[in-house]
Parts: structure tokens; sequence; C-alpha cells
């Protein structure tokens, strides 16, 4: 076997050192690339994050308005160089991302959109909704009836899509909020769909609605009004929010959860409310308010006028109780109209009844707890009796509004003050339902008695998205939980909303009185409410004693802001 040279061994000894230099110079080549700092990379999941970006606007436009407002913004989070904005070799701060899916948002921090009373910016979503969550509900719908009892907005069934020429102001009106809401709110890849739903004013009819919702629309939820038509909703198992008129006891709210919820403040509350402002402010004074001069000296002795039927056949032996409780006073008469719903009485002979039970046991200031159609009549009676007593309006029977107002006779209700749950007027074009509507459709005008529900429709939204892709009935409740009670800020809001002992939004009271020489902000004839102390909100408990400056100043709408 021929030998192998010397020299040919010593060289195979360092061809593994050979080797190991050229990866150690590999090496040293491609590390300062590898630990060089890398831009950021958007994982996955913060498509489900609040703080996701959103790509179709201008970033820098968005980003600045976010600062601002809290409106959406854009972007992919990063610097203009794409490493977060290091500049000059300085350490690049975090990535700034802002809300998604929130496109409308305003405030600080950011609403979803420009109403006071909107929830918190919805995060950025994507993926599985869960489909048939709950009755009423698909992987793309989410069912809704809509409807008043004493107004008609066209046939029964689904609201279009977009507007059409043949459609009257109501069905417009609904038309375009629907669009509204769609494209404000975040509805988890649904999109709410409206059914009208038809009533009237009779139990039956108002039973027959609840039923029409479920078994033709089979809605997930509804805003109907009226207690025989709640309660047949609650029994099917829908959420439904009451009309502001309906401001039922508490208990029955508690009774029906996780159903039924009101925007009024409810009868338990305006009871208690009541209550203090009788006893802090009228109980052992002179009845001074009163229409002529005799019951002018004469000390007050109070009359109660109310519902008796359903659940408001609670709220006399309440108000006695209260009475009787925190100051010791009474009611020297009771009269209780009963009626087929909240609006009218039937017994058209019950206002001059009502009259005559009041004067017999001298009552000098009327409380007055009965709907705005019924006390118009009993106004009329009394004025054509030429009684004139004292009208303390107790926050229920919607003659919050000055038209509702207007309907009373204003020989009579000049001598009428009391409180409110509801929002201080606001000039038209700065009200929420106005907004909204021409932002869609700024050729037109909305329709007032839709607009009326605009509270309880961003409510029903609100509940919605925060209630997440899973919707239930019960997630929908902790939603609105979630959102706490909101203080009056600004002024003229309702300050309210949900809690597991609080099921009607409102929650504080302003005091206001009437005035039959000055005009309402919306116009029409002489007639409306003036706010004392620039419409001041009261708790329970923080009803002043001292003057408040009735029959004497005020504020007829909300104050700049």
């Amino acid at each position: 076997m021929q030998k192998r040279p010397s020299g040919s061994r010593t060289a195979e000894q360092y061809v593994p050192l050979a080797y190991f230099a050229v990866v150690l110079l590999l090496l040293l080549a491609v590390l300062p690339s590898i630990l060089r700092l890398q831009p950021p990379v958007q994982n996955n999941s913060e498509s489900l994050s609040p703080n996701a970006p959103n790509n179709h606007q201008n970033s820098i436009i968005a980003a600045l308005s976010a600062a601002s407002s809290g409106t959406a913004g854009s972007g992919n989070g990063l610097g203009s160089n794409g490493i977060g904005g290091a500049g000059n070799g300085g350490i690049p701060p975090a990535p700034r991302y802002v809300p998604r899916s929130c496109d409308f948002g305003i405030g600080n921090p950011p609403r979803q959109t420009f109403s006071v009373y909107a929830a918190p910016c919805a995060p950025a979503w994507q993926g599985n909704n869960g489909g048939a969550t709950y009755r009423g509900v698909t992987a793309n719908e989410i069912r809704i009836a809509v409807g008043d009892p004493d107004s008609g907005w066209g046939n029964d069934g689904p609201v279009p899509v977009a507007e059409s020429s043949n459609e009257n102001s109501g069905q417009r009106t609904l038309t375009v909020l629907q669009q509204w809401f769609n494209s404000r709110y975040q509805f988890y890849g649904r999109r709410i769909q409206f059914y009208v739903v038809n009533g009237s004013e009779t139990t039956s009819n108002e039973v027959a609605a609840a039923d029409e919702a479920n078994d033709e629309w089979h809605v997930f939820a509804a805003d109907e009004s009226r207690e025989p038509t709640m309660t047949e909703l609650a029994r099917l198992g829908i959420i439904d929010f009451a009309d502001v008129t309906d401001q039922l006891p508490k208990d029955y709210y508690s009774a029906h959860q996780p159903w039924l919820y009101g925007i009024g403040m409810d009868a338990t509350e305006l009871v208690q409310l009541g209550a203090e402002m009788v006893c802090k402010q009228l109980n052992g004074k002179d009845a001074t308010y009163a229409g002529d001069p005799v019951t002018q000296r004469t000390k007050r002795r109070f009359g109660l006028m109310v519902l008796d039927d359903g659940s408001y056949s609670e709220v006399g032996p309440m108000m006695q109780h209260q009475l009787a409780q925190q100051c010791g006073a009474s009611l020297a008469a009771i009269v209780g109209f009963h009626s087929s719903s909240v609006i009218g009485a039937e017994d058209e002979q019950a206002a001059a009844t009502a009259v005559a039970k009041m004067r017999e046991a001298g009552v000098t200031t009327v409380i007055s707890a009965i709907d705005w159609v019924t006390a118009a009549a009993v106004t009329a009676e009394a004025a054509s009796e030429g009684w004139f007593p004292e009208w303390y309006y107790s926050g229920a029977g919607s003659i919050d509004w000055a038209t509702n107002g207007e309907a009373q006779n204003q020989a009579e209700w000049a001598h009428a003050f009391g409180v409110t749950s509801m929002e201080i007027p606001r000039p038209l074009e700065d009200t929420d339902c106005y907004r909204a509507y021409v932002s869609i459709d700024p050729a037109n005008t909305p329709d007032g008695g839709v607009c009326g529900h605009f509270l309880e429709y961003t409510e029903l939204a609100n509940g919605i998205q925060e209630a997440g892709p899973n919707l239930t009935a019960l997630n929908f409740e902790n939603a609105l939980y979630r959102q706490g009670i909101r203080p009056p800020d600004p002024l003229w809001s309702i300050g309210g909303g949900f809690a597991p002992d609080h099921h009607s939004f409102a929650d504080v009271v302003a005091i206001f009185w009437w005035s039959a020489s000055q005009q309402s902000p919306g116009g029409g004839p002489p007639g409306t409410w003036v706010y004392v102390q620039n419409g001041h909100r009261y708790a329970p408990g923080q009803i002043p004693a001292g003057d408040i400056g009735l029959f004497q100043s005020g504020i007829t709408q909300a104050p700049p802001t």
C-alpha cells in the first residue's frame, strides 16, 4: 500500500479549523442584521383590541382628531418611517392605536356617537358571532319591534332598508334612523331590523301587539308602550323599553327582569321626591300659588289624583306613606281614575266627580299623577266651576313637554309647578334625533312622534353593542348595568342609568313652574315650563327647603354649553 505523504496529513488536520473560520465569518456578517431593531409586527389578536387601528382614513388627520375628540383613527399604528417613529436613532415609542369600529366617536373617553347617552366606543371585532344566540337574533340580523299606540307609522312589518317616495313621515324617519344606528354602532356582523307593530289604547289591542311582535315578526326586543303590552312581552321572553309615559313602580320592573326597562323616572322614585317636595316646600304654609285670593291665604290641604288600575294602584298608598313618614303630612282626598290605558280616563264624568270631591275636602293643592289627556279634562272642568287651586305636577303623565302643557286649561295651569326627570328643551337642530336624521337625509326633517322614542332606540343599541357577539337577554341586561348611572352633565340632559335595583333610566329631577305668557322654545301659542335655578337637578334627599324662585325666575330652554 502506498504511503500518504506527511505534508498532506498535516493539511487535513487544519480542514476543520478552516470550516469553523468560514462559519464564524458568516455569523459575524449575519448577526448584526438579526440583532438590529425590527419594526413591531401587528399580532392578529389586535383585531379584537379596543386600540386596534382603523385603516380606511388618513392616519395623520385621524390621529389628530382622536387626540382632541376621541373620534376613530386609522393607519397601522406606526410612525411614518415604519418603525414606530424612532427618528434619528432614538428608542421608538410604543405604537399609538386608536379605536376602530367607532368612526363617529366623540368625547373623552370617547363615546360611540355624539349623543351624551351613547355607550363607550366599541372595540374592533372579527370572527364568528355565534349566529342565533337568542330569539330574534341570527348571524346577520337583530329584530326589534317599534310602535306607538297613539301613532300609526305605516303598515305593520319590516321597515325598508332605504327611503322611498311613498313613505309617510313616520316610516321615512324609521328608515333613516335604522340606517343611522346600523352605520354608527358595533353589532358584531349583524344589523338591526325594525318591524313596525301598531297598537291602540285598549287592553286587548295592547296585548295583541305583543303577540304580533312575537308570533309574526319573532323579535329579540321591542320599543312598545303600555303595561299590558309590556307584561305580555316579558311573559314571552322579549326585551322591551317602555315609553316615557309608562312610569311604573320599581317593583313592577324588578318582577319582570331581565326583560323590561323604562326611560322616565319610575313611580316609586317620583312618589319619594314628590313627598319630599311637598314636605320641604309646601307643607304648613299658605297656598300662595293658587288662583284666587281666599285660597292664597289658606293653609295647604293636599289632594291626590292618580290612576288606580294595574300597577299604578300602588301610587296612592305609597304617597300617603311617604308624606306621613317624611313630615307627618296627609291627603285630604284621593281620586282614582280607572282607564283602559295610561292615556285618557274611560269615564267622561270622572273629571266632574274628581273636582267635586276635591272641593268638598277643602283641597288647596292638587298633586297630579294622571296622564296629560285626563289632566286636560280635569283642568277644563275646574275652570268651568271657577275653582283655581295650586297644581303640583308629580313628573308623571307626560305633561313635561310644553305641547302637552298647552293642552291644559291655561287659567288653571298658570298655577302649576312641579318636577320633571326629562330633558330641558333644546333648539331642534341640537337634539339627538334631529342631528342623527339629517346626517343621513339632510333634505328632510324627522317625524316628531318617532323622535320621541329616540332615547329608547339609543339604549337598545347601547345594550346590544355592549352585550357583545353572544347576544342574549341576560347579557343585554348586564351590558346596561356596566354602563352605570350617568350624572346630568350637561345640565339639560337626563341623569340616570340602569342597575340591579334601578330599571327605569331617569334618576334625578329639575323643578319648574308654568308660565302662561311666555312662549316655548319650539314656538306655538303662549305657555311653557320655566326651570328654576338654571335647571339644576336633584336626587332624592336633595330638594331644597328655602326659596327656589317658583313663579319668579328661571330658564325656558337649555343654557348654552
